[in-house]
């Protein structure tokens, strides 16, 4: 048996399904881990959704910033018949909506949601010392406050999904206050930019959500650093994958130990990637596609 991990898929079905066929996935016996948002700007997200739903106990799951939002558009929104007709913040692929109604059509969209909704936030595996995430954890949690707010997010994703439009909508909670966190809902806020959204942190914890540059072309930005430079309170024994940061340096980060950032751009026109955790190899599929971040 061995264990694969891929990068953000993001609705590219032909270079996944070209890279499990290079590495000789067999189903039934390995174990794909995946680090979420494999729907969205890619052009074959449903395929994506419906292969990976098939594997089952092959695969390993975790829910990034795209499978989120669309998780609240399709409950909050969707289903309640409401006009379907929103401008994402910041977000400037102005098909990026026409692409969620795509997946709502379809005939088992909802069945693609109930289970989606119902994926991890967190992936462990306490023998191998594994974490995986989609984007990162906050350097001034411990493991088992990791663990604990994982949790609270997968629970009102799996029975209160009337609360997201609350929580996902226009979610600007990046600043660290400790009193807040004892209000389980701005804890929750905060907390999701954490886990699907997160690259730089402030000395005093709060999240810096513009930049998305490699941080080594970052100038004259003493005052930030990546969450994974901190020094972090989960042991270093533990190694922890992750994916959303597709402008990161891989080279340098997988210098800091135990680090394993797996994003490798392939909705932008660059390659997917999978890495074998036996013998640590990378196996790489170019994009089929050519497309310029917008």
């Amino acid at each position: 048996m061995a264990n694969y991990f891929v990068g953000d898929i993001h609705g590219c079905y032909r270079e996944l399904i070209k890279l499990l066929d290079k590495v000789n996935f067999k189903f039934g016996s390995d174990i794909l881990w995946i680090t979420g948002d494999m729907l969205l700007r890619g052009p074959e997200s449903v395929k994506v959704l419906r292969y990976i739903k098939n594997l089952g106990n092959s695969s390993r799951i975790v829910l990034g910033n795209h499978e989120i939002t669309t998780i609240n558009l399709f409950y909050n929104f969707f289903k309640k018949k409401s006009i379907f007709c929103f401008k994402k913040e910041g977000e400037k692929n102005k098909d990026y909506y026409t692409d969620v109604q795509k997946i709502f059509l379809e005939n088992d969209s909802e069945d693609l949601m109930d289970w989606l909704k119902n994926q991890s936030i967190l992936q462990m595996d306490m023998k191998k010392k594994i974490i995986m995430i989609h984007a990162g954890v906050h350097p001034y949690w411990n493991l088992e406050e990791t663990i604990s707010y994982a949790k609270e997010i997968e629970f009102i994703l799996q029975n209160k999904t009337d609360l997201l439009q609350n929580l996902v909508g226009f979610n600007h909670s990046y600043k660290w206050e400790k009193r807040k966190f004892k209000d389980l809902y701005e804890r929750i806020k905060f907390n999701i930019n954490v886990f699907t959204k997160m690259r730089y942190c402030y000395q005093d914890g709060s999240l810096n959500m513009s930049i998305k540059d490699d941080y080594q072309k970052i100038k004259n930005q003493d005052h930030i650093r990546p969450w994974f430079l901190f020094d972090r309170k989960i042991s270093q024994k533990y190694s922890i994958i992750f994916g959303h940061w597709s402008s990161l340096d891989k080279r340098c980060v997988q210098k800091n130990k135990n680090l394993y950032p797996i994003d490798t751009g392939c909705c932008w026109g660059k390659k997917l990637t999978i890495l074998r955790w036996e013998d640590r190899k990378h196996f790489d599929e170019p994009c089929r596609r050519r497309k310029t971040p917008s």
